[in-house]
């Protein structure tokens, strides 16, 4: 896999940890990141502010407030240009639309649940109810970013004690059992699925994978995914 490649893929994967968490309770970041970046990302959930407004206009309209022609233009969550993020209740349920222009549409169903980001908890259920993109597993992007971080753990340890970097791990699980019961204190452990949304996207001339060929679970399957789409997409397990 190149560089950029990993570079876009690891670019929101460092921020995982769940320290939104506690400062957001039961609102999370949800994240998109996409190969080739530079994507629209579009949902079919308004947001709160849309629906306050449309509360607003219903009661102006029923009081006979209304100008002449005024209207109400819902506004649905989303961001762009990947990689990027929106806040949202933990406990939505919706589907993504991701558009780039050259490539196929992609629409993933997003599902609410406990459990942490692993591989089937996050992204299984997810795959199979995905169309117009490879959906990487959080398993995947969480090793890519695992291997940066090793890199600068390595160049930490190399500059200091072993005793200092002893206290640093120690300190950092104590960081996570911190996170690990606010969450549940707060009933903050319900977790989307998949999130981070990690897709590769196909150029809009090569054919769709099928179902069981759209899920990514391993980086060396990541690494056969984007030599097939330079090659021009002839993997048999694509659907035209």
């Amino acid at each position: 896999m190149n560089l950029a490649t990993k570079s876009v893929l690891i670019t929101l994967a460092l921020g995982l940890p769940g320290c939104a968490t506690v400062i957001r309770g039961p609102n999370v970041d949800f994240q998109v990141i996409t190969d080739p970046p530079g994507a629209t990302v579009k949902t079919d959930v308004e947001t709160a502010r849309s629906l306050r407004a449309q509360r607003r206009h219903d009661n102006r309209e029923r009081l006979g407030k209304l100008k002449e022609g005024e209207t109400h233009v819902p506004v649905y969550y989303g961001c762009a240009p990947t990689p990027c993020s929106f806040e949202i209740s933990r406990r939505a349920e919706f589907t993504v639309m991701v558009e780039n222009e050259g490539y196929h549409d992609a629409t993933v169903q997003v599902t609410s649940g406990f459990g942490g980001g692993a591989a089937g908890s996050s992204v299984a259920g997810a795959a199979a109810s995905a169309t117009g993109a490879y959906v990487v597993s959080y398993g995947v992007v969480s090793a890519l970013s695992s291997a940066v971080a090793s890199i600068v753990t390595l160049g930490t340890t190399t500059a200091s004690s072993t005793g200092a970097a002893s206290a640093a791990t120690v300190g950092a699980a104590s960081v996570g059992v911190l996170v690990l019961g606010v969450d549940l204190v707060s009933g903050a452990m319900l977790n989307l699925r998949p999130n981070p949304m990690a897709l590769v996207l196909i150029p809009s001339d090569q054919p769709l994978p099928d179902a069981e060929s759209a899920y990514i679970d391993t980086e060396e399957k990541l690494d056969e995914v984007l030599l097939n789409r330079a090659a021009g997409g002839d993997d048999p397990g694509e659907t035209s």
